[in-house]
């Protein structure tokens, strides 16, 4: 899927930044990750929304994982909606991605738009669901950018949606927040893919399901013409075809 390949994308940027040696006096104190360094530089007149490479100071600092750095940044007016040239993103998507929740909430105190898509569709709250970091407080991060208005249906470039990753990778907990807070449990792709379609093609039968008992049709076909059943059968997963079979007999 697209968001594997944006997690590996931004992984391997991050290790490109953090073995880099940087000429501007803000960004090199960024890259070190040395907090002191950078009040320094901004005491002597460095421009808060300098640039390395793709992305200004402030996404720099969340995509090395220097969250302290990025509050003082936010503190002394960096652009919130600045965004990093690759993926189009903003220090939102970056934040909620690396599941940064104090930042989030700083972030959007200051106005950071919750619905604002990247180049490939993505929004904050898409990276948050992610749930990449496996955090304790992913949940937190998603309802409160839910309770900031963001759009739990909100569809990427190939028709995606949050719950298409989360039944794709089994995250039980996230997926059952969404659909408590109104995730579209048939929502499909521009090839007709379904949550459903997903999951009961890795055999997760846990999730199968609970997608079903929440109202998921078994009986959706793809572009194509694949059941869910169809998903299951093709990469060898027996027991949760026939659990799917079952139910759509019932149906």
């Amino acid at each position: 899927m697209k968001a594997t390949r944006t997690i590996i994308m931004l992984a391997v940027s991050c290790l490109i930044f953090s073995s880099a040696v940087f000429a501007n006096p803000l960004t090199d104190a960024i890259g070190k990750g040395d907090i002191d360094a950078v009040r320094s530089a901004l005491k002597k007149g460095a421009n808060v929304n300098s640039r390395e490479g793709d992305s200004p100071a402030l996404i720099l600092a969340l995509q090395l994982e220097h969250p302290d750095i990025a509050r003082l940044l936010i503190e002394k007016g960096a652009k919130i909606g600045a965004r990093e040239d690759y993926l189009g993103s903003t220090a939102l998507h970056e934040a909620a991605y690396r599941q940064y929740l104090d930042i989030v909430r700083l972030l959007v105190e200051k106005g950071a738009r919750v619905n604002e898509k990247n180049k490939i569709g993505f929004t904050p709250f898409r990276y948050a669901a992610m749930d990449y970091f496996s955090r304790e407080d992913a949940g937190d991060i998603v309802l409160f950018l839910i309770s900031k208005g963001a759009n739990v249906n909100e569809k990427d470039k190939k028709g995606e949606t949050a719950l298409h990753g989360l039944a794709l990778n089994g995250n039980m907990g996230l997926l059952r927040i969404l659909l408590d807070k109104g995730a579209q449990i048939n929502a499909a792709t521009t090839e007709g893919v379904t949550p459903l379609h997903l999951t009961a093609g890795n055999g997760n039968d846990e999730c199968v399901q609970l997608l079903i008992e929440r109202g998921a049709d078994v009986n959706i076909r793809t572009k194509d013409g694949k059941t869910a059943m169809d998903f299951a059968l093709k990469n060898g997963h027996e027991e949760t075809a026939a659990f799917l079979r079952e139910a759509m007999e019932k149906r």
